[in-house]
């Protein structure tokens, strides 16, 4: 006589930064292989992933002798635990990512900000260019790496040059990348770490929120399994 499947509560879809954990380390590794802070951020995001491999391996097998409501109550004890370890696991790896991040941009903050004597004489000629040349010309100076106008430019408000913020902003990054691109190469590497590690920690609060299980979820796992617990006890019956 075929039985029926033991009662289970609703999957939960993994996200993907909280698969493959030997992936995600060749991945990485292969482009930092001696890079301490990324290997803290691959280490953080193993066990992170552990965990939640634990907790679902724990939803989905109820030992017997435990009442429904019990193993309830130890999957959501279990989600709380996951929840507060990833956010705590991650923020410990992102220290030192956030750390070079923030040293290498103010690196290039000053390098690019060097103002001079014709500093101010460099913004007014810019601020009474028509707008397109004005432009024209600090671009032609970042590509020629004119020093004194770029450090007269990125110095002081956009406005000081007739530039509107936007603008500014985008010739700051096209000055760094052509004076810095070790910086921007390696701020970039960093950055995408760091985000991939926040993608660990949020998914791993994803998961714990679906595991702890709702009012509603309580009443039909407990009264699943009591309606499967007496099927099978009635069976039991019947075979003796």
């Amino acid at each position: 006589m075929p039985t029926k499947p033991r009662p289970a509560l609703p999957p939960i879809e993994v996200p993907s930064a909280l698969q493959a954990p030997d992936a995600w380390r060749e991945s990485l590794s292969s482009k930092s292989p001696d890079d301490v802070d990324v290997q803290r951020a691959l280490n953080a995001q193993r066990r992170v992933a552990e965990a939640v491999e634990g907790l679902l391996s724990l939803r989905s097998s109820r030992d017997p002798r435990v009442s429904p409501g019990q193993h309830l109550d130890t999957i959501d004890r279990h989600a709380r635990r996951l929840a507060e370890q990833a956010v705590s696991r991650v923020d410990e790896a992102r220290q030192g990512l956030v750390r070079r991040m923030k040293q290498a941009q103010d690196m290039m903050t000053e390098s690019l900000a060097r103002e001079d004597a014709h500093s101010a004489e460099v913004r007014k000629a810019l601020r009474e260019l028509p707008p397109e040349a004005r432009d024209r010309a600090v671009r032609e100076a970042i590509e020629a790496g004119n020093r004194r106008v770029i450090g007269a430019v990125m110095a002081a408000p956009g406005i000081a040059s007739g530039l509107p913020d936007d603008a500014l902003a985008s010739l700051r990054s096209v000055a760094a990348k052509r004076l810095h691109p070790e910086l921007v190469d390696e701020t970039a590497r960093l950055s995408h770490v760091h985000d991939w590690l926040l993608d660990v920690a949020g998914g791993a609060q994803s998961v714990a929120n679906a595991a702890r299980p709702t009012p509603d979820q309580r009443a039909e796992y407990e009264q699943a399994v009591t309606a499967s617990d007496a099927a099978l006890a009635k069976l039991a019956g019947l075979d003796q």
